[in-house]
C-alpha cells in the first residue's frame, strides 16, 4: 500500500498534491499543502485558481481564526495526496513512482489570505478519505 511519511516541521505537515479541474482530472498541477485537521474544508490560494483558471461557483462564508465570516469564492476541483510507490520522499520520487493517492472531487474554497509556505489547506472533507497515523513528530499517511 502506498505511503508518504511527513516529519512535523515548525510546527506544521506540508505536503505535495495534485490538483485539477473537475472536468479535466488528467490534467493536474502540483502544489504544497498544510495538512490541518482542524479544518472543515479544504481551501485553495488565488494562485492555484489562477493556474488552473478555475471558474467560480459562486459565493460561502468561511469562518476564520478571526471569528468573522468572510465571503469566498467556491470552485470545484479534484484534490489528491502524491504519494510515492516506493515510499521515498515525494521530491525524490521519478513520474512513474508518483501515485495520485485516493483523492476526490469536492468543493474548496478559496483562501482568504496569501499564505507563503503552502498553496492548499487540506481540510477534513479530504483528510477523512485517508488512514493517518500520528507519532511522535511524524504523520504517516496511506490509501
Amino acid at each position: 500500500m502506498p505511503t508518504l511519511e511527513v516529519a512535523v516541521q515548525d510546527g506544521q505537515l506540508l505536503v505535495s498534491v495534485s490538483v485539477g479541474l473537475a472536468h479535466l482530472q488528467d490534467e493536474t498541477h502540483h502544489f504544497r499543502a498544510l495538512i490541518d485537521t482542524g479544518a472543515q474544508r479544504t481551501l485553495v490560494s488565488a494562485q492555484v485558481i489562477e493556474t488552473l483558471g478555475a471558474v467560480s461557483l459562486g459565493i460561502e462564508e468561511v469562518v476564520g481564526i478571526s471569528g468573522e465570516p468572510q465571503p469566498t469564492d467556491v470552485f470545484e476541483l479534484g484534490v489528491a495526496i502524491v504519494l510515492a510507490r516506493s515510499g521515498r520522499p515525494v521530491e525524490q520520487a521519478d513520474d512513474d513512482d508518483m501515485l495520485h493517492s485516493a483523492g476526490r472531487v469536492l468543493p474548496v474554497l478559496e483562501l482568504p489570505f496569501a499564505p507563503q509556505e503552502f498553496e492548499v489547506l487540506l481540510g477534513m472533507d479530504l483528510l477523512s478519505k485517508y488512514h493517518i497515523t500520528l507519532h511522535a513528530d511524524r504523520m504517516i499517511i496511506s490509501n
